[in-house]
């Protein structure tokens, strides 16, 4: 169900699940969500395949430890 579509604020939509639903949801999105990039340890940020540019070393290349 989508809300009011005003040109002012967000848009917004309405989802309606049951208690089953939403716990398959909430299980599915935890495994995406940890199947993540990992962070880096310096500066928090998501490493890449070839690493990162870390901020918190000026700006030198962090490779991404295997």
């Amino acid at each position: 169900m989508v809300l009011d579509d005003t040109e002012e604020g967000p848009d917004a939509v309405r989802v309606f699940l049951s208690l089953v639903q939403a716990r398959a949801f909430a299980t599915r999105a935890e495994r995406v969500l940890s199947a993540g990039r990992r962070p880096c340890p310096l500066c928090k940020e998501p490493l890449g395949p070839q690493g990162h540019i870390c901020p918190r070393q000026n700006g030198y290349r962090r490779q991404a430890e295997a």
